[in-house]
């Protein structure tokens, strides 16, 4: 057996072993991205798009929401689920984002597309 197939069998059962439980999230380097994105006209629903940067998911599902608020007025807010009072957050998506909810209500997540 080469070294390679090796290495890499040894790192495949390395991570098998690693129970997701387990997993932290890690030091936040930069910048929060939560905030207003953009606010709507008032009594326009709230849509929150929890996300965290650097998310290309989530950029794509924001240009995507920024196409439809001229036809559909909203809210959109960020929450990033690595900022540290977001734990229970990062442990329920952090594998799902982009999630969506709508005036508090989830409506859809990952792969959201036109």
């Amino acid at each position: 057996m080469s070294r390679h197939v090796r290495s890499t069998c040894a790192l495949r059962a390395a991570f098998s072993s690693v129970s997701r439980s387990r997993w932290k999230p890690l030091p936040q380097r930069q910048p929060s991205a939560s905030g207003v994105v953009w606010e709507g006209p008032a009594g326009s629903p709230t849509v929150e798009m929890f996300t965290t940067r650097g998310c290309t998911l989530c950029e794509k599902l924001r240009g995507l929401l920024d196409n439809l608020r001229q036809e559909v007025p909203h809210t959109l807010l960020a929450v990033d689920i690595t900022d540290p009072d977001k734990v229970e957050l990062w442990e329920e998506y952090r594998f799902e984002i982009p999630v969506l909810h709508i005036n508090g209500s989830y409506c859809a997540s990952s792969d959201i597309s036109q």
